[in-house]
């Protein structure tokens, strides 16, 4: 299992409900979100794949509960 680790989000509430990802914490500063990837549920809770512009790979899970937690996916992205 990943290690997620709590942090705060700040989302958009679309008028169907659906929750967008706008920013989040990683060690206490935050990243605004530039592009949101795929997005699914589990047993954890509510996924979603977000990049910030420095290129890395983030997943952000919200639980049943209501609370946010983090883990690296992957480091920047690699052109050739």
């Amino acid at each position: 299992m990943k290690n997620l680790t709590p942090c705060d989000v700040e989302i958009r509430i679309a008028a169907d409900g659906t929750l967008e990802p706008l920013r989040f914490t990683v060690q206490g500063a935050w990243k605004n979100v530039a592009q949101v990837g795929r997005n699914w549920s589990d047993g954890l809770g509510d996924h979603w794949l977000v990049m910030p512009s420095s290129g890395e790979v983030y997943d952000l899970a919200r639980s049943p509960d209501g609370l946010w937690r983090i883990s690296r996916a992957s480091g920047p992205a690699r052109y050739a």
